[in-house]
């Protein structure tokens, strides 16, 4: 499908944009450390600084009403912010079940913004999985462990037999 004139620009804008906060951040933080501010060293992290660009980018996609930007700026947060976390948080946990339950939280995002109903049943559906994946849960422990793969079964259904 060819791209209007209109999205073009549009796609540019968001481009420059996103080159230009992600340079005012990191210039902003990486000051910061050469100044020998107390905390700069914590969240003078390429993994901080692409959370924060991430979050600048939710807030543009909100006010612009942006649902591609709204997921991709809500994966970039989740994932950045889950990073950060590992590196400089004592006892985060350090399981492959947070993917789910950040690609999940990034469709509620768009649902929020959107109110995108179909949006909102998929990520509901992946926090759920992510949450059943999780082993450090004592109810998840059980059972429910064993079968989140029917979590995904029922995704894939919906997907295949909802309507755009």
């Amino acid at each position: 499908m060819k791209k209007t004139e209109t999205e073009e620009r549009e796609y540019r804008m968001i481009r420059a944009n996103f080159v230009g906060i992600l340079l005012i951040v990191a210039g902003v933080l990486l000051l910061l450390r050469r100044l020998d501010i107390p905390m700069a060293e914590r969240f003078g992290t390429w993994e901080f600084i692409l959370f924060l660009t991430g979050a600048v980018m939710l807030v543009i996609a909100h006010f612009r009403s942006n649902r591609n930007l709204m997921l991709w700026a809500g994966l970039l947060t989740g994932m950045s912010l889950h990073m950060w976390g590992k590196a400089n948080v004592d006892g985060w946990p350090d399981h492959w079940f947070f993917l789910f339950i950040i690609v999940g939280a990034s469709f509620l995002l768009v649902f929020a913004s959107q109110k995108d109903r179909r949006s909102g049943i998929i990520g509901i559906l992946l926090i759920l999985t992510g949450i059943a994946a999780w082993p450090g849960l004592p109810w998840v422990a059980g059972s429910v462990n064993n079968y989140w793969p029917v979590l995904l079964v029922v995704l894939g259904i919906f997907l295949i037999t909802k309507k755009a």
